[in-house]
């Protein structure tokens, strides 16, 4: 039995569809040879399953990025970078991102819920919350 049609990855066994790798290890290589171009489309795809606009450009997000170091400091940690949207209500837009760690975004997720629960509750009952001009929640 010839060996020709696998993957040339070291352990792995998958039939390579064309070219020398399968399709997982093609991606895994892309990824690791392009990874501001894959964050980017990270974001993007993210944004675009969550039904959010996204209207920045790969050139925008490259000096975005590159101000902020977000290579050498993304993550799942919480002291790790994210990119988050200043104004929730807009889309991916050039002026409305910023980076934080994944601890502030976090917090800030959990007050603008909270956030919306009080005001749901307050618009069930039919009383209009008074304007709050520091934007504090209590």
């Amino acid at each position: 039995m010839h060996a020709t049609n696998r993957c040339l990855t070291k352990y792995c066994r998958n039939r390579n569809q064309r070219g020398q790798y399968c399709y997982k290890c093609a991606q895994r290589r892309w990824r690791e040879a392009n990874p501001l171009r894959d964050a980017f489309l990270n974001l993007r795809n993210s944004a675009k399953r969550r039904y959010i606009p996204f209207e920045i450009s790969f050139d925008y997000y490259c000096d975005f990025a590159a101000k902020y170091d977000y290579l050498n400091h993304r993550g799942k940690m919480a002291h790790s970078f994210t990119v988050n949207r200043i104004d929730s209500t807009k889309g991916y837009i050039e002026g409305n991102i910023e980076m934080i760690t994944n601890a502030a975004n976090v917090a800030q997720g959990n007050r603008e819920r909270a956030l919306d629960h009080v005001w749901h509750k307050l618009q069930g009952c039919k009383i209009k919350p008074e304007p709050n001009p520091d934007n504090e929640p209590f």
